[in-house]
């Protein structure tokens, strides 16, 4: 299905991650595409187990039938004797049977009672749009960008943590990329703003340690091991800078500020929005920078 445009995939359950079709409106959203020139496949999955949770992530939305519910084992914390019920998986044979009437219907109805419209969308010259395969380079190439765009990136290991935060990151591109077909020309400029991204994550990470912005910084405006990412050198370069502020307007001021405290800051002073580990590991690192300058002392 990677040269289609719209895949909309067969589902015992609702899917929260998907846009979920009954199957008379899943025909008219495929046939809807299909006036529009898109390529579109309805997947199906296997008789006993259905669709895998990495086949619907190629899926644009789900189709789920409705069918009785039945009994599949006791009811966990719950009094003697309740059941749990889980819809009735149908056949395949039955599944293909019910959505192929329901495209003929659809395809059908269209015909007597939307001539016109059918006709001006088939003379109507239509944009050509991202397949599917487009769309996932697409999403490896924003998420890449992304991480590139981290603070203060951990040399070694990756928290729990920071792990489910990659993986909202993910299904989050997901959802915005699967909502509707792409036009290719929209797809480009997103491409072209990635690739960028890249190339100056590239340069910059080659570059010799930039100075801080203030000397009065001293090494803690760098980055971790004196690394030359622009964006960790400008953030830590603020970090000290958001240090000075506080110090000269309190008298004692040994504790680091808060994470809420220094989110609004860069906020205010960058209009750059800061993840949780992220601030953490900028005031662990100015923490570790001055008492390194203290010892020294």
């Amino acid at each position: 299905v990677s040269d289609c445009h719209v895949v909309l995939g067969t589902t015992a359950r609702r899917r929260s991650s998907l846009p979920t079709f009954s199957a008379r409106s899943a025909s008219n959203e495929a046939l809807q595409n299909a006036k529009d020139n898109l390529r579109v496949a309805i997947l199906f999955g296997n008789e006993r187990t259905g669709l895998t949770n990495e086949e619907l992530r190629w899926c644009t939305g789900a189709v789920a039938i409705p069918t009785a519910m039945v009994p599949v084992g006791p009811k966990v914390d719950s009094g003697a004797g309740a059941v749990e019920l889980a819809p009735s998986a149908l056949n395949l044979s039955h599944a293909v049977t019910v959505l192929c009437y329901e495209m003929f219907y659809a395809a059908n109805e269209d015909m007597e009672f939307d001539k016109e419209g059918a006709l001006e969308s088939a003379g109507r010259k239509k944009k050509a749009t991202l397949p599917l395969a487009g769309v996932q380079k697409l999403k490896e190439a924003i998420l890449g960008a992304r991480r590139e765009l981290d603070v203060l990136v951990p040399t070694v290991g990756v928290t729990d943590v920071e792990m489910a935060d990659a993986a909202k990151d993910e299904r989050a591109v997901e959802r915005l990329l699967t909502a509707n077909p792409i036009p290719t020309g929209d797809a480009d400029v997103l491409f072209q703003i990635t690739q960028r991204v890249l190339a100056l994550a590239r340069a910059t990470g080659a570059a010799a340690p930039l100075e801080p912005l203030d000397s009065a910084t001293r090494g803690a405006g760098r980055a971790p091991g004196g690394g030359g990412r622009l964006l960790d050198a400008v953030v830590c370069a603020y970090a000290a800078r958001m240090l000075q502020m506080r110090a000269a307007q309190q008298d004692e001021c040994d504790d680091l500020p808060t994470v809420p405290e220094t989110r609004n800051f860069f906020r205010e002073e960058l209009g750059l929005s800061l993840t949780s580990a992220e601030i953490r590991r900028i005031l662990e690192h100015h923490a570790a920078a001055a008492g390194a300058e203290g010892n020294a002392n």
